[in-house]
């Protein structure tokens, strides 16, 4: 990915949040998902040719399409709308989301807190700045749903040999994306 792709990618985190609060009127009464279920159900493969990989992509070009300026323009709109739209919702609001998955609304936020934290990540290292500090309990939300995912991905004992006996790691069970 370009940076701009990538800055549109994080963007996009902020965005989908406004699309599926807007499309979701009624959600019939499906279960919805952890955070933890969210990704391990739409990423099923690490190959970056993958249909779901390319698409990404592809979706973060278009986005970037338009420059710096008229991303964070849409960027600063999308936060600004929904620090307001947030605080009145309901959190445990049922919202269909990528994938046509059923999930509250808090569970969903965690989601884009995850791809917020990690991508935050990927454009400071690109562009050679430090890594914004995110609060303790951002990053305790996220690390808590990455176990989640590498318990469903790799299983709980997977799980506790990558963080106690790297030796008997054979799954690299802790890396998630």
């Amino acid at each position: 990915m370009t940076i701009g792709s990538l800055a549109a990618h994080l963007g996009r985190s902020l965005f989908n949040v406004e699309r599926y609060l807007d499309a979701t009127t009624e959600v019939p009464d499906e279960e919805p998902i952890s955070p933890a279920a969210y990704y391990a159900s739409i990423l099923k493969t690490s190959d970056l040719d993958a249909p779901v990989n390319a698409d990404v992509r592809t979706r973060s070009d278009a986005d970037a399409a338009g420059g710096w300026e008229s991303l964070l323009a849409r960027f600063d709109a999308a936060l600004a709308s929904l620090r307001d739209r947030l605080a009145a919702d309901d959190p445990t609001r049922k919202v269909r989301v990528f994938g046509s998955l059923v999930m509250y609304l808090d569970d969903y936020l965690v989601t884009r807190l995850v791809e917020c934290v990690v991508h935050a990540d990927d454009l400071a290292v690109s562009i050679g700045v430090p890594t914004p500090d995110f609060d303790p309990g951002v990053l305790d939300l996220v690390i808590t749903d990455m176990v989640g995912i590498a318990r469903l991905r790799h299983g709980d004992l997977a799980v506790v040999r990558a963080l106690s006996r790297r030796e008997r790691d054979e799954f690299d069970a802790l890396r998630v994306f």
